[in-house]
């Protein structure tokens, strides 16, 4: 049996306002890696994910992302700003 692999996972991450989305992200210390009308991409620490200028409602509301760090009360301290 062949074990399937995958080199990179990304996460569409919905936006009500595509501009304050992105200030918000960049300001917790993310960086815009490019971006269009529809999508912007977004790393930090070499992970990425897909902002995109799209919001529904029901959806938005049960979405959830997980982010890690080593210096959680550095990183919650950053976000507080």
């Amino acid at each position: 049996m062949l074990s399937p692999t995958a080199s990179d996972v990304r996460v569409f991450v919905p936006a009500k306002d595509f501009s304050i989305s992105k200030a918000f992200y960049k300001a917790l210390g993310w960086k815009l890696n490019w971006e269009d009308a529809g999508l912007a991409e977004m790393e930090i620490a070499d992970r990425r994910f897909l902002l995109q200028n799209y919001y529904k409602k029901e959806w938005a509301d049960n979405f959830m992302i997980h982010v890690s760090t080593r210096r959680g009360s550095r990183s919650f301290a950053r976000a507080g700003e």
